[in-house]
């Protein structure tokens, strides 16, 4: 893909995730500052749809990511970066003040990363040692409104699904996983790294922040091995 396309795209699934709407080329222009023309931009969309990377929602719409869009963003323009000061304060506080009980800590760790991320955290103390905060963000999203969800059942697939994760992620990088590859669902997208033998997972829809996400697990992983 060529590198300006490549710009779009980055730019495009930026915003799509803090809107949720579709993105069009005079947005793109206006928001991010893009130093190209609306026609050039439309152009370059309209190639990466036949790709299969964006989709048209509507005709006279702006476009939004396919899956293969969030996988190509993933693998090759996602950006970890240093955490933000307010939030890796709050989670070096958390750490100071309950080191001694560990499963405390974790716990309220995945809360303050439910705060902070707007996502569902889960962790695995053990394959059936499953602990989950943050369900209600899930339900909160747009895309979601007005679903009728059993609660009970879905913690159940929940259980069954983390059980088999556990043993599936062996060593202790940060994993993104989406789509058709993410065990919670085509539409879900997680970021999972196992920390002390204990599997964190941020779990969301696929129109998640990765760069903000992946950088909050890569921050827990180092500040809780040091």
């Amino acid at each position: 893909m060529k590198s300006r396309q490549q710009r779009i795209l980055k730019e495009l699934i930026k915003e799509h995730i803090k809107t949720g709407v579709p993105v069009g080329s005079n947005l793109l222009v206006s928001k991010t500052g893009l130093d190209m023309s609306p026609a050039t931009i439309r152009n370059d969309m309209a190639e990466m749809e036949e790709r299969g990377l964006l989709r048209q929602p509507h005709t006279s719409a702006g476009r939004t990511p396919t899956e293969a869009g969030y996988q190509f963003y993933v693998d090759n323009l996602m950006e970890v970066h240093p955490l933000n000061n307010n939030a890796a304060t709050a989670l070096r506080k958390i750490k100071k003040n309950y080191k001694v009980d560990k499963r405390e800590m974790y716990k309220l760790l995945a809360k303050e990363i439910a705060t902070i991320s707007g996502e569902t955290v889960i962790v695995a103390f053990g394959a059936d040692d499953i602990y989950y905060t943050g369900f209600s963000n899930l339900f909160e999203k747009p895309e979601l409104a007005g679903l009728q969800v059993n609660m009970g059942n879905m913690v159940d697939k929940m259980n069954d699904v983390m059980h088999s994760t556990y043993y599936k992620i062996n060593d202790h990088k940060v994993h993104v996983i989406l789509g058709k590859n993410n065990p919670f669902g085509g539409q879900c997208a997680s970021i999972l790294a196992k920390i002390d033998d204990h599997l964190v997972v941020v779990m969301g829809l696929m129109r998640m922040d990765y760069d903000e996400n992946a950088s909050m697990l890569e921050f827990l992983k180092e500040m809780l091995y040091e």
